[in-house]
């Protein structure tokens, strides 16, 4: 259920000094309020109608509409075409909008996103041992750009895990789709050293050793070693 209170805005205020009031017929007394209504929830959410409210200072009446004369209604018609709705409701509709579709942006990120480091994989990595094949993220920290790999772990202690890479490059979505049956053992050879307990922990591949500055680390993927066939 969606709750709302309609509000009024005021544009401006018009001294009509020469006009006369239809109720005590004295002249110069007259005061026209331009206002606007808008919707709100905590801030204004939607624009309405815009409308006029005449006032008498001599007799303290608020003039109903069917009493207007003609040059009255000419006035306020005239004002109206010139009125501004307020930024400020536009940007609250804008935000508004936001607000009811972000629920579903999050869940169509979700599925073409899924958290690599969900909680059976990151069981996978704490537990990951000598042979295992890593799906990995390859991150440049300076440009962002990234590659995606392979990595096999060769050796592992407390200390150091040593890993040979991948020649080919995939794509992100290839570590959803791939087995341990397309991994031709040839095509390893670089051989890194990165920090056993990053990895254990965040399943970061962090250099001992960095080669370049600018390549920092690597994002655990799925372990292909780990998918039933």
């Amino acid at each position: 259920m969606f709750f709302y209170t309609l509000r009024s805005h005021h544009h401006k205020t018009i001294n009509l000094q020469d006009q006369t009031c239809p109720v005590c017929k004295n002249r110069g007394v007259l005061k026209m309020h331009l206002m606007q209504q808008y919707a709100s929830v905590i801030f204004p959410i939607m624009p309405g109608k815009k409308y006029a409210v005449l006032d008498c200072d001599y007799c303290k009446k608020t003039i109903p509409n069917k009493l207007w004369s003609k040059e009255l209604d000419a006035i306020y018609k005239q004002e109206k075409k010139v009125l501004k709705t307020p930024k400020k409701f536009l940007l609250g509709l804008l935000v508004f909008l936001m607000l009811g579709i972000s629920p579903f942006v999050y869940i169509k990120y979700k599925i073409d996103h899924p958290t690599v480091l969900n909680q059976v994989n990151k069981w996978a990595i704490e537990n990951c041992k000598v042979g295992d094949v890593l799906f990995v993220e390859f991150r440049d920290e300076v440009t962002e750009k990234s590659d995606f790999s392979l990595a096999k772990v060769i050796k592992m202690d407390a200390n150091k895990t040593i890993l040979t890479t991948y020649s080919d490059k995939f794509d992100y979505k290839d570590q959803y789709v791939m087995r341990l049956s397309d991994v031709d053992n040839s095509k390893f050879g670089t051989i890194i050293e990165v920090k056993t307990p990053k990895l254990k922990t965040y399943g970061h591949l962090l250099y001992v050793n960095p080669t370049s500055e600018k390549l920092k680390y690597f994002v655990m993927g799925y372990i292909l070693s780990n998918i039933k066939e």
